[in-house]
């Protein structure tokens, strides 16, 4: 027993847990790229946008392009 494994947006994940009620959970959305969410946690974390900037420049953090889909 042990680990549920579904398919979900990506590939392989690991299936919701505990099962608690008798219907399905499913993933909604695919997990974040890398990056996708720096400005945002930096900001909720009170950095500036110019030191966001510096960090995403010197290579410290990475920020994902905008998703245009």
């Amino acid at each position: 027993g042990g680990h549920t494994l579904g398919e979900g947006a990506g590939g392989t994940q690991p299936g919701p847990a505990p099962k608690v009620s008798r219907t399905a959970a499913a993933v909604q959305s695919p997990p974040p790229s890398l990056g996708q969410d720096t400005e945002d946690g930096l900001a909720e974390w009170g950095f500036s946008s110019d030191e966001t900037a510096s960090l995403v420049a010197s290579g410290a953090v990475v920020q994902a392009a905008p998703f245009e889909g």
